[in-house]
């Protein structure tokens, strides 16, 4: 807050020392000249705190924001389109295998598991089914396991 009213302290200032010095100038000759000169001294004055901003440690001023948690904003947002592309294929596939039954799922989704180079991989998927579909659970986890290739670990009822 001082910088910002020495600032306007050195403004106030150079402003009355141009205004006074164009006062004192004489109506013809080198008044033109003069006044360009005083216009520059005012913008010097003006834009001089600039430059002690272009040189500051703008790391010790601004919460510190780093390429990782950009980075890490971006996986994010990357992992959340791809389970839901992934929930939607799942969706398919399901409806699908079970279109044939009377058997119906709620909510399917899918498990990823991600390995120490970064990649992500399917591991698995969660089945929940509604309270009138819990007696079959048995038998609608045997027809996903083995229609879908995946360890698919069906939730008698669908939690809200």
């Amino acid at each position: 807050m001082t910088a910002l009213r020495d600032w306007a302290a050195l403004l106030c200032t150079a402003a009355m020392l141009c205004t006074a010095l164009q006062l004192l100038l004489p109506d013809r000759g080198a008044t033109p000249m003069m006044r360009v000169l005083l216009s520059l001294f005012f913008c010097c004055c003006l834009f001089g705190p600039l430059q002690s901003l272009v040189s500051t440690d703008w790391t010790s001023i601004l919460p510190s924001v780093s390429v990782e948690s950009g980075e890490e904003s971006l996986r994010r947002s990357y992992y959340a389109t791809v389970q839901q592309q992934a929930d939607r294929a799942l969706r398919q596939a399901v409806d699908t295998l079970l279109a044939d039954t009377d058997y119906r799922v709620e909510k399917i989704s899918a498990r990823w598991t991600e390995s120490d180079d970064g990649s992500i991989y399917l591991s698995g998927a969660d089945a929940y089914l509604s309270a009138e579909q819990t007696a079959h659970t048995q038998e609608i986890a045997r027809l996903l396991n083995s229609g879908l290739g995946l360890s698919v670990t069906v939730h008698p009822q669908l939690e809200r």
